[in-house]
C-alpha cells in the first residue's frame, strides 16, 4: 500500500508538471491569437488611412505626403502581421494573397492619383480598380480575422479543459500526499508500539534475570559458609588421616572458588541493577598491589610474582574495590601467563594520576577475543569449564575502575600481556560514596 501511495504521488508530479507545460503552451497560443487580430486590425485601418490620402486632391503636395506616409504604414503592418502568422498552417498563403492584393489597390490608388493630378478629377476609373482590389484585400483579412477568432475560441476551449484536468490532478496529488503521510505516521506509530513492546519485554527479562542471580547468589553464600567453615574445622584435626586431610583441603579450596564466583556474580548484579558502591578515602595505591601479590602468591606458591613501585602513589580511592581490581587482574596473570615466567607488577606515580600495569609472558589473546575481553561472561578459548571464574572478573575491574575515574586496556603480543590501569588522584566529587554502573 505504501508503494502505491508513493507511485502516485510522483505520477501525479509528473502529470502536474506536463499539465503545467500544456497551459504554458496554451498560454502562448491564445496570446498568439490575439495579436494577430489586433495585426490584422492594424492593416485594415492602414489600408483604409491610404485609401482616403489617395482619394484627396491637393496643388500643394501635402495629399501626396499623406499618401506616401499612409503606405509605409501598410508595409509596416503588413511585415508585422506576417510575424503574428508565422506560426500558423495556412497562415503564409493567406498573408502572401492579402499582400498582393493590398499592393494591387495601392498601385491603383497610385495611378487614379497620377490621372487625377494631370486632369483635375477624381479618375472614376482608377478608383473603381482600386476599389476592387481593396474589397478582395480586406475580405482576406476578414476571413483572416474569423480564423484568427476561431482558433482563439478552440484554444480557450482547450485551456479550460487543462486548467480543470490540472486542477484535478493537483486535488488528487495533495491526497495522495496526504494518504501517503498519514500511511507513514501509521507505519511509524505501528513500529514505535514494536520497539516499544520489545524493550519492555527486553527489561523485563532482565530484571527477572538481575534478580534470580541475585537470590541465587544471596541464598547460596549461607550454605557455603557452613561447608567451607566444616571444611576449615575438618582440616585442622590433629588426628585426620592424610587422605582425609587431602580431602578437606579439597573442599575448602573449592568452596573459595565457589565464594569467588558468587561474590562475582553479585557484583555483576549490581552493577547491572544499582551499581556498586564506591568510598574513597586517602589510599596508597603501591600497598594495595603489594599485599594483592601477597596475597595470590600465598594461594599460588609455584608461580612468581615481580613488585616494583616508583614515586608518589597516594590518591583518593576505595581501597576495598581495588584489591578486588588487582585480585582479578594478578589471578588472571598467573593464570595465563608462561610456566616458569614471573608475573611483573608495576605501579608508577605520574603527573595526577597513578599508573598500574600487570604483566605476564606466554601465548597473546586471539584478535577476535581481544575486542570483547572486558565484556560479561567472556571466556578465554582455552580455559576450561573447571576453570576458576564465571568470566565476570575483568568485566567488574572495569567497571570499578572506570567508577574511579580512570581507564583500563589491554596490550597483548608476542611479548606478552600487559593490563594497564590509570587512576587519577583525587575523585571528582571528593570523598564520599559513588556508585559504579555497567
Amino acid at each position: 500500500m505504501f508503494a502505491a501511495v508513493v507511485a502516485a504521488t510522483l505520477g501525479g508530479a509528473i502529470l502536474s508538471s506536463h499539465l503545467l507545460e500544456v497551459r504554458r503552451t496554451d498560454a502562448a497560443e491564445v496570446a498568439s491569437s490575439w495579436r494577430t487580430l489586433a495585426e490584422v486590425e492594424h492593416v485594415l485601418s492602414a489600408l483604409r488611412k491610404a485609401e482616403a490620402a489617395g482619394r484627396e486632391q491637393g496643388a500643394d503636395g501635402s495629399a501626396q505626403r499623406r499618401y506616401g506616409e499612409a503606405v509605409n504604414d501598410v508595409g509596416t503592418a503588413l511585415e508585422q502581421l506576417g510575424t503574428a502568422v508565422a506560426g500558423w498552417p495556412d497562415g503564409l498563403a493567406a498573408l502572401t494573397m492579402i499582400s498582393n492584393q493590398a499592393r494591387l489597390a495601392l498601385a491603383a490608388l497610385e495611378r487614379a492619383q497620377r490621372r487625377g493630378s494631370r486632369h483635375g478629377s477624381s479618375g472614376g476609373a482608377g478608383l473603381e480598380e482600386t476599389d476592387a482590389a481593396l474589397d478582395h484585400a480586406e475580405t482576406g483579412l476578414v476571413e483572416l480575422q474569423a480564423q484568427a477568432r476561431q482558433a482563439l475560441a478552440l484554444q480557450e476551449r482547450r485551456s479550460a479543459r487543462s486548467t480543470a484536468m490540472s486542477n484535478l490532478v493537483v486535488v488528487s496529488t495533495d491526497a495522495a500526499v496526504l494518504l501517503l503521510v498519514g500511511v507513514a505516521l501509521f507505519a511509524v506509530r505501528g513500529h514505535l508500539r514494536e520497539r516499544e513492546r520489545r524493550d519492555t519485554e527486553h527489561r523485563r527479562v532482565l530484571e527477572l534475570q538481575q534478580q534470580l542471580l541475585g537470590m541465587v547468589g544471596h541464598d547460596l553464600r549461607t550454605p557455603l559458609n557452613a561447608i567451607a567453615g566444616s571444611a576449615a574445622v575438618l582440616a585442622r584435626a590433629p588426628d585426620l588421616p592424610t587422605s582425609r586431610l587431602r580431602a578437606a583441603q579439597r573442599i575448602l579450596s573449592s568452596a573459595g572458588r565457589m565464594s569467588r564466583m558468587i561474590r562475582d556474580l553479585l557484583d555483576y548484579t549490581r552493577a547491572r541493577v544499582g551499581g556498586l558502591a564506591i568510598t574513597a578515602e586517602p589510599t596508597n595505591l603501591g600497598e594495595i598491589c603489594r599485599r594483592v601479590a601477597q596475597e595470590v602468591l600465598a594461594v599460588r606458591p609455584d608461580r612468581a610474582i615481580h613488585f616494583s613501585e616508583e614515586g608518589d602513589l597516594q590518591g583518593e580511592w576505595d581501597p576495598a574495590r581495588l584489591e578486588q581490581v588487582f585480585s582479578n587482574l594478578v589471578a588472571n596473570a598467573c593464570h595465563h601467563g608462561a610456566e616458569g615466567a614471573p608475573v611483573l607488577v608495576r605501579v608508577t606515580g605520574k603527573q595526577g594520576a597513578v599508573l598500574a600495569e600487570v604483566h605476564n609472558e606466554g601465548p597473546p589473546i586471539p584478535a577476535d577475543v581481544l575486542p570483547h575481553i572486558f565484556e560479561p561472561f567472556r571466556r578465554g578459548p582455552t580455559e576450561s569449564p573447571t576453570d576458576d571464574g564465571l568470566g565476570l572478573g575483568l568485566f567488574i575491574a572495569r567497571t570499578l575502575v572506570e567508577a574511579h575515574g580512570g581507564t583500563i586496556d589491554v596490550v597483548s603480543g608476542g611479548s606478552g600481556t600487559t593490563f594497564r590501569v590509570v587512576l587519577p588522584r583525587r575523585q571528582h566529587s571528593g570523598w564520599g560514596s559513588q556508585r559504579a554502573t555497567a
